[in-house]
């Protein structure tokens, strides 16, 4: 499952793995959709409505890692 910022929306994106299957891909990575599919992999638009897309949106708090701070910003 892939969420996109798509202009002011988020856009959830079933990849369907016919290169990799994504098995070393941490959570919270930045991915080119547009190279992936060059690559030969499908996406698939996901229907959800606003309310189910906010939901997965706001749990990312809860799931993704703590960016970490580099030296000497503290």
């Amino acid at each position: 499952m892939v969420l996109s910022l798509e202009g002011p929306r988020w856009v959830l994106y079933a990849v369907k793995g016919n290169v990799d299957k994504g098995e070393n891909i941490p959570t919270g990575a930045v991915l080119d959709l547009k190279a992936m599919q060059r690559a030969g992999e499908t996406l698939y638009a996901v229907p959800a409505s606003e309310d189910e897309v906010k939901r997965v949106v706001d749990s990312l708090y809860e799931t993704l890692p703590e960016a970490n701070t580099p030296a000497g910003e503290d």
